[in-house]
């Protein structure tokens, strides 16, 4: 979860470009799983935005946003599978979308915990 001021758009959609530039000009910050995650959770975060910015793009934006959330979560996972924090992540986005038995799969594969089962 994001701390309070950066849930708002505009903070995350800084925070989000600030992290990509830095793995831009860092090459082991690209396949850094925590650094992943971080960019992981901003898409998740700014997906759950209650101020999205209009009726006819909220809900495209909405998916565009889970999908690239879901995407750096599976990329983790592809490189360290016990990684619980992109799998934590990976299972929020397959529920939030409605994708509720691979979320549970995902779930279920961890104790509570955070070890693989």
């Amino acid at each position: 979860m994001l701390p309070p001021g950066l849930q708002e758009p505009n903070r995350l959609e800084n925070a989000k470009n600030a992290f990509e530039k830095i793995q831009t000009l860092n090459e082991n910050l690209r396949s850094d799983p925590f650094a992943n995650i971080a960019i992981g959770n901003i898409y998740f975060a700014h997906a759950s935005s209650p101020s999205l910015p209009n009726a006819e793009e909220g809900p495209t934006l909405y998916s565009k946003q889970l999908k690239y959330a879901e995407t750096f979560f599976r990329h983790i996972l592809r490189s360290s599978s016990t990684n619980a924090y992109a799998a934590n992540g990976l299972g929020c986005c397959l529920a939030e979308t409605g994708h509720l038995s691979e979320a549970s799969d995902v779930f279920s594969r961890w104790d509570l915990a955070g070890h693989l089962t």
